[in-house]
Order: C-alpha cells, then structure tokens, then sequence
C-alpha cells in the first residue's frame, strides 16, 4: 500500500461502489479482484452479535464483518486482513467463528462458509468454525 493511505478506508467502501474507487496498491487491486469474482449480493461492514450463555449469564461477543457474499444457496463470510504473515491465524479463527455462528442463524437455509483473505498476496484461506461449546470455552478462559 501506499505510504500514508488507509487500507481500511478503501476496504470500507467496499463492494457497495467498487466500480468508483481506484485500488492503488497491491492490497486494494486483490480485494477488488476478489469482489470482481464474486457472482452473488455482497453486503460489507456488518455488525454481528452472538449471544451465549455461559455458566448462567448472558454474554454478547461479536464484531463487524467485511464482508458477506449472498448466492441462492450459500452465505460466504469474508475478513480482510493486511498481515504479512500468519501468525495471528489462530486469532482470527475465534473472530471467524462468532460471525459463522451469528450468519448460520440468520441464513439456515444456506451453507456458511467463513474464511481470511490475506490482502497482501490475494490468499483466501477458509476456516473451521468452532461449535458455540467451544466459544463458551473461550469465554470462560477470557473472563478468568
């Protein structure tokens, strides 16, 4: 990218006027190339919330998705992400799999898929989504 531009402001306004904006990088080209592939409605910049319940009280953990990418029989969750390496994989898995919880939800009638797009080479890596047990887990460790 180029020095002082902001990826997430490009990321952003994304794919609702994609034929508008001018990528101007290597990161911007591959997310406009991926949303160019994409055949479906794509919504960006959704807020997802899962509520749990946790040893008996109520939690809400969630965060915003990039993008989700709407076909007759699938939901496709995309989060878009500028690391040069995969270090923070892990990571994003957790994040991943709160936004798979909260679509399957939203959309039972499709297959949910989730995965990361690495801006910065283009890789789109599909994740395994752990179950809501596995969540409450995580909750628990975090709240400790």
């Amino acid at each position: 990218m180029a020095a002082g531009v902001d990826p997430n402001a490009f990321l952003e306004s994304l794919p609702v006027d994609v034929e508008a904006v001018e990528p101007d990088g290597d990161d911007e080209e591959n997310v406009k190339a991926l949303i160019d592939s994409l055949n479906g409605e794509k919504r960006a910049e959704i807020d997802a919330f899962l509520p749990l319940s946790v040893d008996g009280e109520r939690v809400t953990i969630g965060g915003v998705i990039d993008l989700l990418h709407l076909t007759p029989d699938r939901a496709e969750i995309v989060d878009y992400k500028t690391d040069l390496t995969r270090h923070a994989e892990a990571e994003y898995e957790k994040q991943l799999s709160v936004y798979y919880r909260v679509v399957e939800g939203v959309h039972p009638d499709r297959e949910v898929s989730a995965s990361i797009f690495y801006t910065r080479d283009g890789e789109r890596r599909e994740i395994e989504s752990l179950d809501e047990d596995e969540l409450r887990d995580l909750v628990r460790t975090h709240c400790e």
